[in-house]
């Protein structure tokens, strides 16, 4: 039993990160998968739902090649994109 709980908190959500934000993710518990190239925040960190909400591709616009997260009244949480609201 413990094991399944061990693989539970080592659950994985793999985020959209630009580089220029990489200090804040590493600051609050996201780490960088060097395979995938990619990064991701374990679903047992207690910001889960916060970065998860941020650190959405749809949140973010692109302007040459920098990114930067859209003002918040157009950010959408993760609930309301599965659920439309």
């Amino acid at each position: 039993m413990s094991s399944k709980f061990s693989m539970k908190n080592k659950e994985r959500k793999y985020i959209f990160v630009p580089y220029k934000y990489k200090d804040e993710i590493k600051q609050n518990g996201g780490k960088y998968d060097a395979d995938k190239k990619q990064w991701y925040i374990y679903k047992s960190n207690p910001k889960y739902q916060k970065i998860v909400d941020i650190y959405y591709d749809e949140n973010f616009n692109r302007i040459g090649s920098e990114y930067f997260i859209k003002p918040k009244q157009y950010i959408m949480t993760e609930h309301q994109r599965i659920h439309g609201f």
